[in-house]
């Protein structure tokens, strides 16, 4: 894909001497930044949030239905 876009001249300036010190092609230097800004940008998934939580039933014995206030607990106070 090609975008075109308008740059003020200092910013246009910095982006030119960046090219020169990475020793890179200004589009590949571009995508970098555009890719850096999408990862920092983006909002973890669901199943990213709650990874560490998915199987514990597998991890406990006993009955977790009955012990479920006591292992929220004991897990949030060790993530602290």
């Amino acid at each position: 894909m090609s975008i075109t876009i308008d740059l003020n001249p200092s910013l246009e300036k910095e982006l030119e001497s960046l090219v020169e010190i990475e020793d890179i092609n200004i589009s590949l230097l571009v995508q970098q930044f555009l890719e850096g800004l999408i990862k920092e940008k983006r909002q973890p998934s669901a199943w990213e949030l709650g990874k560490e939580g998915f199987g514990a039933d597998k991890t406990h014995e006993g009955n977790i239905a009955q012990n479920t206030k006591a292992l929220l607990k004991a897990r949030f106070r060790n993530a602290s």
